[in-house]
């Protein structure tokens, strides 16, 4: 008993010397095995009914990817579309306010305008009958003779196009 009490390392060593060994001591455990990897085999189909629905499969899944992609452009493009119409809408509803906002302020301009041409302590002269300016129309002047189409007495020889 007293062999199997004893310690494999000299007793020279010091604690740390003992840690070093410990840690440097080669562990017997068991490795595992490695584990064979499954093989997926890719079975070509044998007979022609497999083989059309093999491509029926393939060519079903492009036209839906299609199909998808479609369907996400033309909504893209629809909500790009009606976003682009309400900001147009609110430019011309802001454009229409400022177009009102104008006509009133030249209404405004032309009353006060008159009422400070009918003041009596501006240098406007008022209107009067008598200063009136009437132009007189001219002379009539004699009509113009209307050009009537009168077909052409021989047809072109020539192509009418050049």
């Amino acid at each position: 008993m007293a062999s199997a009490l004893r310690s494999p390392l000299p007793s020279s060593l010091s604690d740390r010397d003992m840690s070093r060994a410990a840690l440097n001591q080669p562990r017997s455990r068991p490795q595992p095995q490695e584990q064979p990897t499954p093989v997926t085999v890719i079975v070509q189909p044998q007979r022609k009914a497999e083989r059309v629905l093999s491509t029926v499969k393939h060519v079903s899944s492009v036209a839906c990817s299609v199909l998808l992609v479609a369907a996400g452009l033309a909504y893209g493009d629809q909500v790009y579309v009606n976003v682009q119409t309400e900001n147009a809408r609110n430019r011309l509803t802001a454009l229409q306010d400022d177009e009102r906002q104008l006509n009133v302020s030249i209404e405004a301009l032309k009353y006060q305008a008159a009422q400070l041409g009918e003041s009596p302590n501006t240098d406007l002269i008022p209107q009067t009958p008598d200063r009136f300016i009437f132009v007189e129309p001219s002379l009539s002047r004699p009509e113009r003779p209307v050009n009537t189409l009168t077909p052409a007495a021989t047809p072109p020889q020539f192509p009418v196009g050049y």
